[in-house]
C-alpha cells in the first residue's frame, strides 16, 4: 500500500506510445543498452549504492546483468532480471515498482491468477491466514508444497528477488506474504515468472497442506481471477484517494480498564482528501479529554509513507526533539541534461535536489535540516501523559520504521512485536525518480535521499545492519492462527496496562 504510483496513462504520456515487445522477444542489444541506462543513473544519483558494496563488488553486480542480458529474452525474464539486479543492491526503495508500469506491461506480466487464500512465513513455512475462496483451507493451514513445489524451496527462491535494506531477510519475507490489501502483491507477480509452471492451467492448483493433528495430504483448489482479487481488495480496503476515514480509533476493555487502539495499517496519505492530520490531533485531545491510561497504535503491515506517526508524538513529548538521529545526504546536485528525459517524478525540484548544500566528502551532499517540522517534532497540547505501546513487524521499513526507530530512541513508549523492516545502517527514499527505460518500456524506482549516521560516509557502515527490536518480543505461530489467537496485542495491551 505504500508504493508511490501513477497512472499508466500519465507515464505514457511524458514517454510516447513506444513500449516493450510485449508480444515478441527483447534483443540483447536493447536489454544490453536499457542495463547501460539503468547503470548510470544509479551510479550518478542514488545515495546508498555503497552502502553495502564497495567498487568492486558492485562491479560484479552489473557484470552478472550483463551477462543474463547477453543474449534475447521475453518480457518476463528482462523484468525479473532488472528485478534481482536491484534486490542485490540492498536497498528496500529500488525496484520495478508494479504499480509504475505501462499498461502493456502490467497487463503481460501482473494480471494473471490469484492464489485463494493469504498466508505468512512463519519458520520458512507458508501458512493460512485467511481462506478467501471457501475451499476448506482454515487458518493455521501449513502449506508445504504449491503446484508440486515444497514451500521452503518457492520462498527460497523468490528471496533473491525480494527488495529490502541490507540483509533484512524477514523484511523479505514479509514482502513475499499475500494479505490481500492490494491489487498487485509481490509473491503473487513474481511466483508464476520464477516457477511457470505452477499456474500452467490457470484455473487451479495442487497443494500438499497440513492441519494440526493430520498427516499431509494433496488437495487441488480453484485460483482466484485477478478481477475478482481486485474487486476484493477494493471493497476492503479505503480509498487512499478519497475523502473517507483511512483509519478508525476504538477502545479495548483489558483486564477492567480502558486502552484505546489506533489501528493503521498503511500511511499513504498523500493522495486523500480526508484530513487525516486533524484526526490525529483530535483522537489525542480525545484520550486526554476521556483520561484514557494508554495507547496501542497497531503499525503491523505498514511499510510506511508519510511522516504519519508525527502528530501522535506532537502531543507526548515534553520539549522539541528531532524525529530521527540520522542526517539526509544526496548523490549529486543537478541531474545531467541528458539524463533527464527518462525520469520523471512529481516535483521538479528534485531534479536540483543537491544545490546549495554542503559537500561532506565521499560523493556525497548533506541536506540541511527540514525547519517545517519535518526533521523534528514539536511538543502540541494538549499532551497525552497515559502510555504509548506500538506494534510493530517486518513490513516496518519506511516511514514506520523510522518511527519506531524514534519511540525507542527517545523513549516515548514500548515497542512490542518482532523485529522491523529496514537497517540502522540508513535507509534511501523521501524523494524518487521513475526511470523509464527506453527500449524495453520498464520502470525502475530510483530513490535519491539516503539517511546516514552524523559524521564521515564511512561512519555508515559501522551501524548495526538490522531493523528495529521491540522492548518485547512476541512472535506469530500457526497455532496461534489456528486459534484466531492476536497473542501480540495480547502483550501489547499488557504492557500498556503496566502489568508486563
Amino acid at each position: 500500500m505504500t508504493e508511490i504510483t501513477e497512472t499508466p496513462e500519465a507515464v505514457l504520456g511524458a514517454h510516447g506510445a513506444g513500449g516493450p515487445k510485449v508480444g515478441g522477444r527483447l534483443a540483447a542489444v536493447d536489454l544490453l543498452a536499457d542495463l547501460e541506462v539503468l547503470e548510470r543513473i544509479y551510479r550518478e544519483l542514488h545515495p546508498g549504492l555503497y552502502r553495502y558494496h564497495d567498487a568492486r563488488s558492485l562491479e560484479s553486480l552489473f557484470a552478472e546483468a550483463r551477462r543474463e542480458m547477453s543474449r534475447e529474452r521475453s518480457l518476463a525474464e528482462a523484468f525479473l532480471a532488472f528485478t534481482r539486479l536491484t534486490a542485490d543492491l540492498r536497498c528496500g526503495h529500488s525496484y520495478p515498482n508494479f504499480f509504475n508500469q505501462s499498461e502493456e506491461v502490467a497487463a503481460a506480466l501482473f494480471r494473471g491468477p490469484r492464489l485463494p487464500f493469504t498466508f505468512r512465513w512463519i519458520d520458512d513455512r507458508m501458512v493460512v491466514t485467511e481462506d478467501l475462496g471457501q475451499v476448506g483451507l482454515p487458518p493455521g493451514t501449513v502449506i508445504e508444497s504449491l503446484g508440486g513445489i515444497a514451500t521452503p524451496e518457492i520462498l527460497a527462491a523468490l528471496l533473491h528477488f525480494a527488495r529490502a535494506d541490507g540483509s533484512n531477510r524477514d523484511k523479505r519475507a514479509s514482502y513475499l506474504e499475500v494479505a490481500a490489501n492490494s491489487e498487485f502483491e509481490a509473491f503473487e507477480i513474481l511466483l508464476p515468472l520464477r516457477f511457470p509452471g505452477v499456474f500452467a492451467d490457470l484455473t487451479s492448483v495442487e497443494l500438499e497442506i497440513a492441519t494440526a493433528g493430520s498427516v499431509p495430504r494433496s488437495r487441488r483448489v480453484p485460483l482466484q481471477a485477478h478481477s475478482k482479487r481486485a474487486a476484493l481488495v477494493q471493497a476492503r480496503e479505503p480509498s487512499v484517494d478519497g475523502a473517507e476515514p483511512l483509519w478508525q480509533l476504538a477502545e479495548r476493555e483489558h483486564r477492567g480498564q480502558r486502552v484505546a487502539y489506533l489501528k493503521m495499517p498503511h500511511w499513504v496519505t498523500y493522495k486523500s482528501k480526508w484530513d487525516w492530520e486533524g484526526f490525529l490531533h483530535a483522537t489525542m485531545d480525545k484520550l486526554v479529554h476521556d483520561r484514557i491510561p494508554a495507547l496501542v497504535v497497531d503499525l503491523r503491515g505498514n511499510e510506511g509513507g508519510t511522516d504519519a506517526g508525527d502528530p501522535i508524538l506532537a502531543h507526548i513529548v515534553e520539549e522539541r526533539v528531532p524525529s530521527r538521529t540520522t542526517v539526509r545526504r544526496v548523490r549529486f546536485q543537478r541531474v545531467p541534461e541528458d539524463l533527464r528525459p527518462g525520469l520523471d517524478t512529481w516535483d521538479p525540484s528534485f531534479f536540483t535536489l543537491g544545490e546549495g548544500s554542503a559537500s561532506v566528502g565521499g560523493g556525497f551532499w548533506e541536506l540541511a535540516p527540514r525547519e517545517d517540522g519535518g526533521d523534528f517534532i514539536t511538543p502540541r497540547g494538549p499532551r497525552f501523559d497515559g502510555r504509548l505501546v506500538v506494534l510493530t513487524d517486518a513490513s516496518n521499513s519506511s516511514a514506520t520504521f523510522q518511527f519506531a526507530a524514534t519511540v525507542q530512541r527517545q523513549r516515548l513508549g514500548k515497542l512490542v512485536g518482532v523485529s522491523t523492516g529496514g537497517s540502522q545502517r540508513g535507509i534511501n527514499g523521501g524523494a524518487f525518480f521513475f526511470a523509464r527505460l527506453p527500449r524495453t518500456g520498464l520502470e525502475v524506482d530510483v530513490p535519491l535521499i539516503g539517511t546516514f549516521p552524523p559524521g564521515p560516509p564511512s561512519v555508515a557502515n559501522e551501524a548495526p545492519d538490522s531493523g528495529i527490536v521491540p522492548d518485547f518480543v512476541v512472535a506469530v505461530t500457526a497455532a496461534d492462527l489456528a486459534a484466531g489467537r492476536d497473542r501480540q496485542l495480547e502483550v501489547a495491551l499488557d504492557v500498556a496496562l503496566g502489568t508486563r
